[in-house]
């Protein structure tokens, strides 16, 4: 599609906004994001001449409301995602948890918390719950490869996770939304799911049994 320039008339329309807080999960900390300016323009590539006139690092152009802004830190730093052509601040609701010592893995886009005090699978989904969270939903390359992760470090413990076959036996489901976990069908009588120190999925007893778990906050 052709962009027809609009630069130089919607420039006029520009003001600086307020400055917005996100949490750093890598360091530990809140880092200030300076948003210098914003404009309506008519495409990313004048979205990208005005932020550069602008001396921001980062431009962000919404193509459903043709809203331009201007960052001042880089992207990755922000942990951005892009959703229906639209940009979020995606560690801002996980920022809100760090005070429960949740923190935010970029690269798995996963709101996460290691729960080291041992509880039985419901009354840690009551805790995660509590938090506004849930046990963990594992449903990405990404998470999972990060959980193994962190079971491996531990060396000798079994984690709960925030899947059960309650409703049909061998038919696995995530807690926090009712979708299928397709990769494990097992059957039997334990009903909610673990992983094991060697890394593999297992069922195990929801009432019986206290061991870690794992909770996440939902970024979607």
């Amino acid at each position: 599609m052709l962009c027809i320039s609009l630069y130089l008339i919607t420039s006029l329309s520009v003001h600086v906004i307020s400055s917005k807080t996100y949490y750093l999960a890598e360091k530990g900390k809140l880092g200030i994001d300076h948003i210098l300016s914003r404009a309506t323009l008519s495409c990313t590539e004048d979205c990208i001449l005005f932020c550069d006139g602008e001396k921001a690092v980062t431009a962000n152009y919404d193509v459903t409301k043709g809203t331009c802004v201007c960052h001042s830190v880089y992207p990755e730093m922000l942990s951005l995602v892009t959703q229906a052509n639209s940009f979020m601040y995606a560690n801002q609701v996980c920022r809100a948890a760090a005070g429960f010592g949740y923190v935010y893995n970029n690269s798995a886009h996963f709101c996460y918390k290691v729960q080291t005090n041992m509880a039985t699978w419901l009354k840690g989904r009551e805790v995660c719950q509590s938090e506004g969270g849930d046990l963990a939903k594992l449903d990405t390359p990404e998470k999972r490869q990060l959980m193994r992760e962190i079971v491996a470090a531990d060396g000798a413990n079994e984690y709960f996770l925030g899947a059960t076959d309650m409703a049909e036996d061998g038919v696995w489901r995530w807690t926090v939304d009712d979708t299928v976990f397709p990769e494990y069908t097992k059957r039997g009588h334990s009903k909610c799911l673990e992983i094991e120190p060697n890394l593999n999925f297992d069922d195990t007893g929801c009432h019986n049994e206290e061991q870690k778990y794992i909770c996440d906050i939902s970024l979607q």
